[in-house]
C-alpha cells in the first residue's frame, strides 16, 4: 500500500545506496530492521517481477505508473525484463 518494493521503503537512507547490493532498512511502520536488495542489485537482474493483488494496491500502483518519485517502486530499473503481474483490483480495472 505504501509503494515499497523488496524492503525499499519510503524515506529510508537505503534508497540513496549506489554501491552495495544488499543493505538494511528500518521502515517507519515497523520497529525492526529488514534486509533488502538495493536498486543497483535489482537493476542488474535479468528478470524483475512485481506482484500486486487487491484494491489496497491500486493507489500505489497508479503513483508508480505515473513515475511519482516519492514511491520507491518508481525507481526500479533493470538491464533485463520488467514484468507486472496483478489482479484487476490492483490494476484499476
Amino acid at each position: 500500500d505504501n509503494g515499497h518494493t523488496a524492503s525499499l521503503f519510503p524515506r529510508q537512507p537505503v534508497l540513496r545506496e549506489k554501491k552495495l547490493w544488499v543493505s538494511t532498512c528500518v521502515p517507519d511502520d515497523a520497529p525492526h530492521t529488514r534486509l533488502t536488495l538495493t536498486y543497483p542489485a535489482i537493476h542488474s537482474s535479468r528478470h524483475v517481477v512485481f506482484m500486486l493483488a487487491g484494491l489496497a494496491k491500486r493507489e500505489a500502483f497508479a503513483k508508480v505508473r505515473a513515475g511519482d518519485p516519492a514511491e520507491p517502486a518508481s525507481h526500479i530499473t533493470t538491464e533485463g525484463e520488467l514484468i507486472w503481474l496483478m489482479d484487476k483490483a490492483a490494476a484499476g480495472q
